[in-house]
């Protein structure tokens, strides 16, 4: 079952889109329109941070549980169930900081509001730093979304987020998608999804949604 208290919070509101996007169009039927610009890493934010403070506190290491999903009959999971303690490391790339705002089209309340994200990688390792996972993943904060950095990161193929999963299915799409909170800038949240889906006609369809993989950073 979706988790909708993390899922919905990052589908409504941290879910970033740079270019137009026509997801997000407004009552002057309009798509919304963004600015995207580098940002210093001293620059003060919205909300009165630098971004070097606020990547800062994403980057400390956190110790926390790993687990892998279970299989079910679309996706084959190597470690299906599978439970260990596990380390989560974010590494930003300093070139990658920048700031969005909506700037023309659709409504507002439709469209993003200012929003500061970097580009980096979050890596799972157990306690031997053997390496569980390594993916690409954009941190953003928005005005609206409090003081919680997130992500909601997609792959496709799914190899590209582990080769520890195998279709058994066949679907039109197939992709593994993130729902990641920093809770208070700090404690880590991450949970993996595997989405299948086809189109039966050219408006009805249907498809999978399955956990693969869940990381809780301890209290």
């Amino acid at each position: 079952m979706l988790r909708t208290s993390l899922i919905a919070p990052l589908a409504c509101a941290l879910l970033l889109r740079e270019t137009l996007c026509t997801s997000c169009v407004g009552g002057d039927d309009s798509p919304c329109e963004y600015e995207v610009v580098s940002l210093a890493a001293d620059a003060e934010t919205p909300w009165g941070t630098t971004p070097a403070d606020d990547i800062a506190a994403l980057e400390v290491p956190q110790h926390g549980t790993w687990r892998w999903g279970d299989s079910t009959e679309s996706i084959e999971i190597d470690q299906s169930g599978f439970e260990q303690p596990a380390w989560a490391t974010y590494v930003h790339d300093p070139t990658t900081i920048r700031f969005s705002d909506h700037v023309a089209g659709g409504r507002g309340i439709a469209c993003d509001g200012q929003t500061v994200m970097v580009d980096g990688t979050l890596t799972i390792t157990d306690e031997q730093d053997a390496v569980i996972l390594s993916v690409p993943v954009t941190a953003l904060r928005q005005d609206m979304a409090g003081d919680a950095y997130g992500a909601s990161p997609q792959y496709s193929p799914i190899s590209l987020f582990s080769d520890e999963l195998h279709e058994k299915a066949e679907w039109d799409m197939t992709q593994v998608f993130g729902a990641i909170l920093w809770i208070n800038g700090g404690r880590l949240s991450g949970e993996f999804y595997y989405h299948g889906q086809s189109m039966r006609t050219e408006t009805t369809g249907d498809g999978v949604v399955s956990l693969v993989g869940l990381f809780e950073a301890d209290e």
